[in-house]
């Protein structure tokens, strides 16, 4: 029998993580579109598929253990006709219904027992059907039926498994398409049948393109044409199709199948027909002897041919990438900017009336008890004239108290003006990428109703901690003289004997003269100020505490509540993009290792059993 060679367990983990990569980005592009991109959603998914079929292959026997060829045209092209003569037999159902064939249909010779052993439950999207349906159901399904043995075709079939598959060109071949792309990387070799009235249809020839691109194999049957007519066909196809094609050289025959004469149909798959055995042959001679070399061969082309297309396959996704960072960066700036002007216009003034109590309170416990109490009266009524002229010119400098911020009212304003701004940006990038214009659409409808819930929840949270805070520092500041007497008693000592040392040397410069009455409560007012300044300082860190916190609160604010919900707007898709970034740098690296272990001639695989006996 013969089977493919096994890869090592260093060939399937990073084959394994990079379908897992191309399929999660096939995903993401069926979900974004890609009209209007220079890659197709047929070449993403023909990329995925190449890699399940030829770098991470079901083990069944009929997938593993043989070569595949495809039979693809547009529709009324003659394909199941085709497929018919590969079999040697009236197995594909022949209709001339435009688009009958609907689903792939495998046919193939020999018995292999339960279908569980033959083939897998699906190939990609498509589900296997154990029960007879006719090719025209559609649905994502694969048939497959066993042809009996017959002198002409047994042994063709005995080592390949043909694909009768959908068209191309009928009406919803659209949905048709994914169905062929799976077969078209699981084949081997490619048929490409072309009829005399359409051998040059735009979507059949874009497929045949791909194909050659890939490196696969392709004969080309040129159908329904008289006998007489076959030389000028094959001119043509010629000079129209082929000469502009990429990797033509992989066209390894055109095959001429003339239609016979009327009445003589069914001899199209006998042995009488002189084109069936030069069909057979041109798709045997596409492919080494030995079906492991082959695949070793395959692996090799298409770790190329991905290695080409990854430029333009990562294209799209990379602009995304780049578009969804520059959003997130605006969101950034633009909540960067919001906490500029909160600090400016809220926390620059924002006076905490517990510290101004507490500042007062601390003050107040430094007044002389006991025995000194008549010198401490004393010290005060000379502080009030310097107390009087200080607030005499505070009244001059600023006739009416400033009125202080309110916070919620500033956020509000600042918040509003943020959607704003960013709805504004999104609008005026709309025509450089579809993403800014989802992104418009969903700051106009979602916005405010994804970002108020979190905003509300955290600035409740926020509230609660900072009047924890606030409760905290306050009694702080006036315990940490409370609670040390001795500290308290040495500052009142200390602020009595310097008030009284500036008495007596103002009397010693001054003597005993007017200037007294001036100079004692001006220096005394004086120590005073210097005293309070001193409280103010060591009260002013702790309000800065406050301030910092209350800062770090509106950034964490904003970013739980705006930069996070507007990154991942659905127009955004951030967390999607963040998985397939990390995706784009690892799909390139994960390919070369699989590029390398290709490169292993067969018979060199460790651990692995081989069978390379001839087909």
């Amino acid at each position: 029998m013969v089977t493919i060679t096994r890869p090592t367990t260093d060939f399937n983990e990073p084959a394994h993580r990079y379908l897992t990569g191309l399929e999660e980005l096939l995903r993401y592009y069926r979900e974004r579109s890609l009209v209007g991109e220079d890659i197709t959603e047929a070449e993403v998914h023909f990329a995925a598929s190449l890699a399940r079929y030829r770098f991470s292959p079901p083990p069944e026997t009929l997938v593993n253990d043989r070569f595949h060829v495809m039979v693809f045209g547009g529709a009324g092209a003659g394909k199941s006709t085709v497929a018919n003569i590969l079999a040697g037999d009236d197995v594909a159902e022949v209709n001339a219904q435009a688009g009958f064939t609907k689903h792939p249909i495998a046919l193939y010779g020999g018995d292999f027992g339960s279908p569980d052993e033959a083939w897998p439950t699906h190939l990609g999207l498509l589900e296997r059907y154990d029960g007879t349906e006719s090719s025209s159901t559609n649905k994502d399904h694969f048939g497959y039926r066993r042809v009996p043995g017959d002198p002409v075709a047994s042994t063709f079939l005995h080592q390949w498994v043909a694909w009768d598959c959908p068209d191309l060109t009928a009406k919803d071949s659209d949905r048709y398409q994914p169905r062929l792309v799976e077969i078209a990387a699981l084949t081997d070799v490619a048929i490409y049948v072309a009829s005399d009235e359409r051998y040059n249809d735009e979507l059949p020839t874009r497929f045949l393109q791909m194909l050659l691109d890939a490196g696969k194999p392709v004969v080309v049957a040129l159908t329904k044409s008289a006998p007489m007519d076959v030389e000028e066909l094959t001119r043509l196809f010629q000079q129209q199709v082929v000469s502009s094609l990429r990797g033509a050289e992989r066209i390894v025959a055109v095959v001429p199948v003339p239609s016979p004469p009327p009445g003589r149909y069914h001899e199209l798959w006998t042995s009488s027909y002189p084109h069936t055995g030069e069909l057979r042959e041109a798709v045997e001679s596409a492919v080494s002897n030995k079906l492991a070399e082959s695949r070793r061969q395959e692996r090799l082309r298409t770790a190329e041919y991905l290695s080409m297309l990854h430029a333009r396959l990562l294209a799209p996704l990379n602009r995304d990438i780049e578009q969804w960072n520059t959003w997130q960066d605006l969101v950034r700036k633009d909540a960067a900017i919001v906490i500029d002007r909160y600090a400016r216009e809220y926390l620059a003034g924002v006076e905490y009336q517990q510290l101004v109590d507490a500042q007062e309170r601390v003050t107040s416990s430094f007044a002389l008890g006991g025995a000194a109490e008549i010198l401490d009266r004393v010290l005060e009524s000379l502080r009030t004239p310097g107390r009087l002229v200080k607030k005499y010119a505070e009244w001059l400098i600023q006739h009416k108290p400033i009125e202080l911020p309110d916070e919620d009212r500033i956020l509000d304003k600042l918040r509003k003006e943020m959607l704003q701004n960013l709805t504004v940006e999104c609008a005026a990038r709309r025509e450089e990428h579809t993403l800014w214009t989802q992104l418009h659409e969903s700051l106009r409808t979602e916005a405010v109703a994804l970002v108020e819930p979190p905003y509300l929840l955290t600035r409740a949270q926020h509230r609660q901690k900072f009047d924890e805070l606030l409760v905290r520092i306050t009694h702080e500041i006036v315990e940490i003289l409370e609670a040390r007497a001795t500290l308290l008693v040495a500052l009142r000592v200390v602020r009595a004997v310097a008030d009284i040392v500036a008495v007596g040397l103002v009397i010693y410069w001054v003597g005993l003269s007017p200037w007294l009455f001036l100079l004692i409560p001006l220096s005394i007012w004086a120590l005073e100020e210097i005293f309070l300044s001193l409280c103010r300082q060591f009260v002013q860190r702790r309000r800065q505490q406050l301030v910092d916190h209350q800062r770090s609160q509106a950034e964490e604010l904003l970013n739980k509540a705006y930069v996070e919900p507007l990154g991942n707007l659905p127009g955004a898709t951030g967390p999607q993009l963040r998985s397939l970034s990390r995706l784009a740098r690892e799909l390139p690296r994960d390919l070369a290792d699989l590029a390398e272990a290709s490169r292993t001639p067969v018979g060199q695989d460790s651990g692995a059993g081989h069978d390379d006996s001839d087909r």
